[in-house]
């Protein structure tokens, strides 16, 4: 039997707990945070001052996650830092509150190192892993007679250093890291935080991060956003969630699409409790999106992800319609709790009723996601009785009734969609002489600039037809 810390065996958290060397982001960062929330509740820190700095050094094999949160006392730093798998942390509040994630570190470099300081204290708190040797310790069948002291005593250092009585910070520090393809890549890192950090939305490239607050506010909810500084030895850069307005949908044609409104749907308990929040984002719904950063609807809890892109393909008719949408399930119910490996969640009968909502929505979002391919399959054979391969266009004329105002703004959409830039009753009638088309062309492009193409197509058609009435 495997040496035991808390409920677990140093051998299942260094090994199989954490396969994705990627994962010590998220679990270093959500620890980060919660140590944030902790100083503005206590008043050392303001939300704005708050940061969460990762640094990269791939040419030294080296990462550092620090944060400028509470920190923790020298009299407290060992015992806590030491006592993996019993944290006091609750788990309806705290992120990383099953203790165990501090130790992810160990799988994937040689020392892993905690450094800490409290406010008003002069001395930091150092405590250092030695991975190497503590592996060595815990191989099957060796060093039997060895208790959890004894290993600790042989493979953890502890030790203090001065320190500013007005700085408070706790600093993780990974050295001659491991996994250099995955935990060192920047390409890697800067995606996967993006993805699961509780990071604030990026004004410049999606319009609807404030729609979005505002909205969960009104149910008296808060999705909380941290600045993450990602430093590499070429470049320092604010981290933002990918969302973007627009976007390439369609493997094959590859169409432009993009958000025409982002709507929010409440999930509620059959006892009136808020379960969690959606927000969609509503496009054309041209085809499945190219970008993986931004494609499927995500689980977070506390703004942080749960699981993955394809963590909600089951709620709808067809797995992969899920990637035709952007959206996230903000969890705020208590006792939907994320799994010790975030993948998933615990099976509580709170999660199993939020599911049965999602799947009722997934079949809602799989009728428009069919109606839309549909009404997109008959683009072409419309198209191709306007350019007259199947009936003419004479009945589109300025002189009919509002019907054919629909007509024209269809067929405006179709050769839009063509790329063609001739009006088409004009085309279909005959009674217009070029100059005449050509400047009632010009007067359209005009309107364009003042409307919106169908506006302005409206109007010029309305136009035409009091000018019929009056002849």
């Amino acid at each position: 039997m495997g040496l035991t810390i808390g409920k677990f065996t140093l051998e299942s958290l260094t090994t199989g707990m954490y396969l994705d060397p990627l994962v010590l982001y998220r679990e270093y960062v959500q620890n980060a945070v919660d140590s944030i929330d902790l100083a503005i509740e206590q008043g050392i820190l303001k939300l704005r001052e708050a940061c969460v700095v990762i640094r990269v050094d791939a040419d030294k094999c080296c990462i550092i996650i620090e944060d400028n949160g509470m920190g923790i006392s020298a009299e407290q730093a060992k015992s806590t830092l030491l006592d993996i798998g019993n944290s006091k942390k609750s788990y309806k509040s705290a992120r990383g509150f099953r203790g165990i994630g501090r130790l992810v570190g160990l799988s994937y470099a040689q020392r892993l190192i905690f450094e800490t300081s409290y406010p008003g204290e002069e001395c930091g708190s150092r405590i250092t892993f030695h991975s190497d040797r503590l592996q060595e310790l815990l191989t099957p069948g060796e060093h039997m007679n060895l208790d959890l002291e004894d290993v600790l005593m042989e493979s953890v250092w502890h030790d203090t250093f001065p320190e500013d009585m007005a700085t408070h910070y706790f600093r993780v520090i990974l050295e001659n890291v491991t996994d250099k393809d995955e935990a060192l890549e920047e390409e890697k890192v800067r995606y996967y935080i993006a993805q699961s950090c509780p990071l604030p939305y990026d004004a410049d490239m999606f319009s609807w991060g404030d729609l979005i607050k505002s909205e969960l506010a009104v149910y008296g909810q808060q999705i909380e956003e941290y600045q993450i500084l990602l430093q590499t030895i070429d470049d320092e850069q604010l981290i933002y969630k990918p969302y973007r307005d627009s976007f390439l949908a369609d493997k094959q044609k590859k169409l432009m699409d993009s958000l025409e409104s982002v709507e929010i749907y409440p999930l509620t308990s059959s006892r009136r409790e808020l379960l969690g929040i959606m927000w969609l984002g509503k496009s054309k719904l041209l085809g499945s999106m190219l970008n993986d950063s931004i494609k499927g609807i995500r689980f977070r809890k506390g703004n942080i992800l749960v699981g993955d892109k394809l963590s909600l393909n089951g709620i709808f008719k067809e797995e992969r319609f899920n990637g035709w949408f952007q959206g996230e399930v903000f969890i705020f119910h208590e006792n939907i709790i994320p799994n010790a490996r975030r993948d998933s969640f615990e099976r509580t009968p709170e999660f199993t009723e939020l599911m049965d909502l999602l799947e009722k929505l997934g079949d809602e979002l799989s009728r428009k996601i069919r109606a839309a391919s549909t009404a997109r399959a008959k683009i072409p054979q419309d198209r191709a009785l306007i350019e007259g391969k199947g009936r003419e266009l004479s009945d589109i004329t300025p002189v009919n009734n509002s019907v054919s105002i629909t007509h024209a703004l269809k067929t405006l959409d179709i050769l839009r969609q063509s790329k063609e830039s001739t009006l088409p009753f004009l085309n279909a009638n005959q009674k217009y002489t070029v100059t005449e088309k050509k400047l009632l062309e010009k007067i359209y492009e005009f309107l364009c600039k003042e409307l919106n193409d169908i506006d302005a197509m409206q109007l010029l058609v309305k136009f035409l037809a009091q000018q019929e009435s009056h002849e």
